[in-house]
């Protein structure tokens, strides 16, 4: 099963300190956490109202976002270990529903960005490497992105490193 210390040890490998960097369509970040994130952290009492900016999150505050706003809302314990890295990775990078999202297309259930019975089941009858296949299909959605939108180009090259390393 899932393990959300190994997953946020992964994750954190990518997420660096502050950013601002103009073509990251996420805007200002801190440690991976989007200036939206924290507002949504902060409004559900995640992270004390005394955070007004991502400038401002500690390393501790993120580790809470990514359990309560990402790990949790995947279900990560309830996941296979390998299959938890790459959708709590995804879900990070894209958001929860679309990584979910992304994963029940494969498994060929409801679309509903939400981690039920339905897609557990799925997810144990799998037939193939339900990584692999997941991978792949991040990859497709990631080359649509750039095709959408080409000055995302240089974090979907990232992406495809982060991949390699699952």
């Amino acid at each position: 099963m899932g393990d959300f210390n190994s997953a946020y040890a992964f994750a954190k490998k990518w997420e660096g300190g502050y950013a601002k960097v103009p073509s990251d369509r996420s805007g200002e970040t801190n440690y991976g956490i989007s200036a939206s994130t924290l507002v949504d952290a902060r409004n559900a009492g995640i992270i004390d109202s005394s955070v007004q900016s991502v400038k401002d999150l500690t390393p501790e505050d993120a580790k809470t976002i990514y359990r309560k706003m990402f790990w949790d809302k995947i279900h990560g314990d309830e996941l296979p270990s390998d299959l938890s890295i790459a959708l709590f990775d995804t879900a990070v990078n894209s958001g929860v529903e679309r990584s979910i999202g992304l994963l029940q297309k494969i498994l060929n259930v409801t679309h509903d960005g939400i981690i039920g019975p339905e897609t557990l089941q799925a997810i144990n009858n799998y037939n193939g490497n339900l990584v692999e296949d997941y991978l792949a299909a991040r990859e497709q959605n990631y080359e649509t992105i750039v095709r959408k939108y080409p000055d995302q180009n240089k974090n979907s090259l990232m992406a495809g490193v982060i991949e390699s390393t699952i």
